[in-house]
C-alpha cells in the first residue's frame, strides 16, 4: 500500500512539473499566501514560485474572529500584541523575499494601530514600487488610536502613478488632501472607496475628466463637505452624517446608495437632486430607522412638488419599517419614476444586513412585509414589488 501511494505522489508531482511556471503562478494567485505556501510541499517546482504571484493577499481573518470571540478573557490584549507583532513578521517577510516585477493586488486587512504607521509606510512604497493596480489597506477592528495614511505623498517618490486603478481604504485616517492627490496624480483611477476615517472633513473630487468611475464613502462621521464633478462617474455610494454635497457635472451617474442620517436628509431634497441626476436608473435607500409615533410633538406636513424621472428603473428600500414617512416615500418614488420597473423592498436594519442578528426583530419585519403588500396592492404594482 505504501509503494501505492508513492507511485501516486511521483505521477502527481511530474505531471504538476510538467507545467509551464506561468501557469503554476496563475494558480497560486487564485489562493491566499498562506495556501500559496502549503502548496510548496506539492512539488519541488512549487517551493520557490510562490514568490512571484502577483496577488498579495494579506489574509488573516480567522485569526482575528478567534480573538474577537474572545475579547472578554483577561491577558486579551497582550495577546493582540503578540498578534499584531506576528502579523507584522509575516508581511515584512513576505515583502522582502517577493520578486514579481509587478503586482495587481496588494491587500492588508488585520487590528493595527497607530503603532505600526512606520510599517505601513513601508508596505504602500513597495506596493506602488511595484506598481499596484488594486491596493487596499483596512484595520477594521481598530477601536482607538488608528493608523494615520503615511506621509510619503508629500514627497517626490512618487509624483504619479499610472497603475493603480482601485484604492479601497478602510478603518484609516486618511485626510481629503491625501485622497485628491490620488484622485489628480492617478490618471486611470476609477475606484475609490473610503470607510471610517475620523481625519475626513472636506473632499473635493474635481475634473470633468477624470477616468473614475466607482466612488463610496461610509461612515467618516466627521465629514461635512464633499464636492463632485467628475464625467465618467458611474455609481455613488454615501452613507453617513448630513453634508453639503453638491453634484457638479455627474452626466453618466446611474447608480445612486444613501445612507446614515444623509438618506433622511435627501428625502426632502429628492427634487433638488433629480434636476443634476437625470440618468440615474438604480436608487438604494438605506432608510433611518424613524418611529413617527414615539415622538412627542407631531410632525409639519408638506405636499412635495411633482417631480418625474424618466431613467429610473429600479428602487430599492432597506430598513423599511412601514411607518408613515417611509409609506410616503415610497409612494413619491414610485409616482415619479414614469419607467420603473422593479421596486425592492427590505425590511431588514441596514446595519445588520449580512450580520447573524438580520432577522432578530422578526415581529416588527413581518409587520413590514404585511405594510410592503398593502402598498403594493393600493399602487398596482404587481410583479414590479420585490419584498425580502
Amino acid at each position: 500500500m505504501g509503494n501505492i501511494k508513492q507511485e501516486r505522489a511521483r505521477f502527481v508531482e511530474d505531471r504538476i512539473s510538467g507545467m509551464p511556471d506561468e501557469i503554476l503562478v496563475s494558480i497560486l494567485s487564485l489562493v491566499t499566501l498562506k495556501e500559496a505556501g502549503r502548496a510548496s510541499v506539492l512539488s519541488r517546482r512549487w517551493q520557490k514560485l510562490w514568490i512571484f504571484v502577483p496577488n498579495l493577499n494579506f489574509d488573516a481573518q480567522e485569526r482575528l474572529y478567534y480573538l474577537d470571540d474572545h475579547r472578554c478573557e483577561r491577558g486579551l490584549e497582550r495577546l493582540y500584541r503578540i498578534e499584531r507583532t506576528k502579523y507584522v513578521m509575516w508581511v515584512n517577510g513576505v515583502l522582502k523575499l517577493h520578486r514579481a516585477p509587478t503586482i495587481d493586488q496588494f491587500r492588508v486587512s488585520f487590528d493595527l494601530d497607530v503603532d505600526y504607521r512606520h510599517d505601513l509606510d513601508h508596505w504602500v512604497k513597495f506596493a506602488f514600487e511595484k506598481r499596484v493596480q488594486r491596493l487596499e489597506l483596512s484595520f477594521e477592528h481598530v477601536s482607538s488610536n488608528p493608523c494615520p495614511f503615511p506621509p510619503f505623498y508629500r514627497t517626490l517618490s512618487f509624483p504619479r502613478c499610472n497603475s493603480l486603478r482601485a484604492l479601497i481604504l478602510k478603518f484609516l485616517n486618511v485626510i481629503g488632501e491625501v485622497l485628491e492627490y490620488f484622485i489628480c496624480n492617478c490618471p486611470f483611477l476609477e475606484r475609490l472607496c473610503v470607510q471610517n476615517s475620523a481625519a475626513l472633513v472636506n473632499l473635493k473630487v474635481p475634473g470633468p475628466l477624470l477616468p473614475l468611475k466607482y466612488l463610496e464613502i461610509r461612515h467618516c462621521h466627521k465629514l461635512q463637505n464633499l464636492e463632485i464633478s467628475a464625467k465618467n462617474l458611474v455609481s455613488f455610494v454615501y452613507s453617513g452624517p448630513k453634508i453639503t454635497m453638491p453634484f457638479r457635472y455627474v452626466p453618466n451617474l446611474v447608480e445612486m446608495s444613501l445612507g446614515g442620517t444623509y438618506c433622511e436628509y435627501s428625502i426632502y431634497q429628492f427634487c433638488e437632486f433629480s434636476s443634476c441626476l437625470s440618468r440615474l436608473e438604480t436608487l438604494i435607500l438605506e432608510l433611518p430607522r424613524i418611529k413617527w409615533y414615539q415622538s412627542k410633538g407631531g410632525r409639519k406636513v408638506q405636499k412635495a412638488p411633482k417631480c418625474p424621472h424618466h431613467c429610473l428603473k429600479l428602487v430599492e428600500f432597506v430598513g423599511f419599517t412601514g411607518q408613515i414617512i417611509d409609506v410616503e416615500y415610497a409612494m413619491f418614488l414610485i409616482e415619479n419614476a414614469v419607467e420603473l420597473e422593479k421596486v425592492i423592498i427590505d425590511p431588514r436594519c441596514p446595519l445588520m444586513v449580512g450580520s447573524p442578528w438580520e432577522y432578530n426583530e422578526i415581529e416588527e419585519i413581518q409587520a413590514a412585509r404585511e405594510c410592503a403588500k398593502m402598498l403594493g396592492r393600493e399602487l398596482s404594482l404587481g410583479d414590479k414589488l420585490v419584498i425580502l
